[in-house]
């Protein structure tokens, strides 16, 4: 099965080399490393140029920086693998990660993307558990993205979409959540139960840098459930309705002890959380 590994890099030559070498080391040698610069200032692309010398399997773009939405798509539309692993410029990928994440997919062809258990390192610190299950990780999307971003595996979306335009800019900062949404339309989502990247955590992080762009944005993708339950409607929702759906989803979240084990958003509690909020919103 062929694999293409996807990532996009700005500015992060503090990083870079592990992140690079952290993919070549990989137990799986099998896939083809597309590495997209998006107009680095600093030494980011030398290095990344370096590698490139020594390693047939990467195949680096370099455009001028117009952002990471950019990027993933330039990344995909140049990918050739049936399956597309993400990764960023920052991050470590453990060695055995291409391997049980290729094997996982292999087996179980009703999964169009997954995602792994994770390790804080840097500024923070701990594991990070993810719902396992398609059924849970279904639930959860309803609320809020069910697969870390940099952990992902997915079938390549060239084959499910029409347009080059697989990350949409109008949903720039949850990208890859709207992503999965349109995903699962098509099959299911699930994680391996096993720690396979190291996520690091510093300053200049585009999660950290937006964190307040995105919870002020004057419109946010919410999935609330059709009325016959069958399907997930993307909702719009106003920066009102926002702020009620974080307060709810956060008190809901603290009340279930959710932020402090491997506990989840089960099928059933997330059902009476959507039926609180849409209740809230109508008002």
């Amino acid at each position: 099965m062929k694999v293409s590994v996807i990532m996009p890099v700005f500015n992060c030559e503090d990083y870079i080399s592990i992140a690079i070498e952290s993919i070549l080391n990989q137990s799986f040698k099998g896939f083809e490393f597309i590495i997209v610069n998006d107009g680095s200032t600093d030494k980011t692309y030398e290095i990344c140029q370096y590698y490139s010398s020594l390693d047939s399997r990467i195949k680096l773009i370099s455009q001028d920086n117009q952002g990471l939405i950019s990027s993933l798509n330039t990344a995909i539309e140049e990918s050739i693998g049936e399956l597309v692993v993400r990764m960023d410029g920052d991050d470590i990928s453990h060695p055995s990660r291409l391997e049980v994440q290729v094997k996982f997919m292999d087996e179980n062809p009703g999964v169009i993307a997954s995602g792994t258990c994770y390790k804080l390192i840097g500024e923070a610190k701990g594991i990070v558990n993810v719902p396992i299950k398609p059924d849970d990780c279904r639930s959860l999307l309803k609320a809020s993205s069910c697969i870390a971003h940099p952990t992902a595996i997915l079938r390549n979306p060239k084959d499910y979409f029409n347009n080059n335009e697989y990350y949409k800019y109008k949903y720039r900062h949850v990208e890859d959540y709207f992503l999965w949404v349109e995903l699962s339309k098509f099959g299911e989502l699930a994680n391996v139960d096993q720690v396979l990247l190291d996520y690091r955590v510093h300053p200049n992080q585009i999660t950290q840098k937006y964190n307040k762009l995105m919870i002020e944005n004057q419109k946010s993708i919410v999935l609330l459930e059709s009325q016959d339950d069958s399907s997930l409607i993307v909702n719009v929702l106003s920066l009102k309705e926002k702020f009620i759906l974080d307060e709810y989803i956060l008190s809901f979240v603290k009340s279930i002890g959710l932020l402090r084990k491997e506990k989840y958003l089960g099928k059933y509690l997330l059902r009476v959380l959507l039926s609180i909020l849409k209740s809230k919103i109508k008002k």
